[in-house]
């Protein structure tokens, strides 16, 4: 499958990362795209946009699924790498569609993880956090999506390292051809350490996550896309079971008999 890497020329973070593809992994400028700016590796683009990376709705770019380089803000501004797949469970308060989720690819999002917890780990940025995020926002797209961040200030996003780490994790998900099943998740916080701890120390992924104050609110059809729209078959919801109250598991549950699916605690 062909990946289009895109970033912002209005995000710092995005706008480094995509230095870094340039100088290290011999992207080459090609003709514009859509009358976007743009280079190629390959069979791989690089697409430069004009707008905020959670606002570029409806794109249309050649390629089978897109990857985002993109910058992670948070109020903490703890450092950290993360990876998540994009859709609205709810409120589209961030860009997309509200209560529409876009196609994740878990095998990719995997692939992306481990590999910014290995460079990281190289690169000697100790208690840097790398994660998964959960689904949060958007754009809407109708091509299968990932973001691959780094955060969360303005120290990281020109930090060059920190932006190779991101390039270099970002060429390991467009070359792996590696494929993994897949859960649902459901529970916990926004950075999902239960999930992520199983991303990386198991043969597992995650396509959609859903975090805790999203469950009281979640509708059975929105339940039914984060299961239908993955590039992996889904067949069983992963819970966060320390991460949900007795209420959100039982609601939960339901949905899976309504659609036939298994779910499992995580460990």
């Amino acid at each position: 499958m062909r990946a289009t890497i895109i970033y912002s020329s209005q995000d710092i973070a995005g706008v480094n990362i995509a230095k870094k593809l340039v100088s290290d992994y011999s992207f080459q400028q090609a003709s514009s795209v859509n009358d976007f700016p743009a280079f190629k590796n390959g069979g791989t683009l690089l697409v430069e946009i004009p707008s905020r990376t959670v606002h570029s709705e409806n794109l249309s770019l050649p390629g089978d699924y897109y990857i985002f380089a993109s910058r992670h803000a948070s109020e903490t501004g703890r450092p950290c790498f993360t990876v998540h797949p994009i859709g609205n469970w709810g409120k589209a308060e961030l860009g997309g569609r509200e209560k529409t989720i876009v196609t994740a690819f878990a095998s990719k999002m995997k692939v992306a993880l481990l590999e910014l917890n290995r460079l990281a780990g190289l690169n000697n940025f100790t208690g840097r956090l790398v994660c998964f995020e959960v689904t949060h926002h958007g754009p809407f797209l109708e091509k299968p999506t990932l973001f691959v961040e780094v955060g969360s200030s303005e120290r990281e996003w020109v930090e060059e390292r920190a932006c190779s780490v991101v390039a270099g994790a970002i060429m390991k998900t467009v070359d792996s051809n590696e494929e993994f099943d897949a859960f649902f998740g459901a529970g916990g916080g926004h950075y999902s350490p239960t999930f992520t701890k199983i991303g990386l120390l198991s043969e597992f992924s995650f396509g959609h996550m859903i975090p805790k104050h999203a469950v009281g609110n979640l509708e059975q059809e929105v339940f039914a896309q984060a299961i239908e729209k993955n590039v992996e078959q889904i067949s069983t919801l992963l819970f966060d079971w320390k991460g949900l109250v007795v209420e959100q598991r039982e609601k939960l549950m339901g949905f899976c008999k309504e659609f036939g699916i298994d779910w499992e605690k995580g460990k």
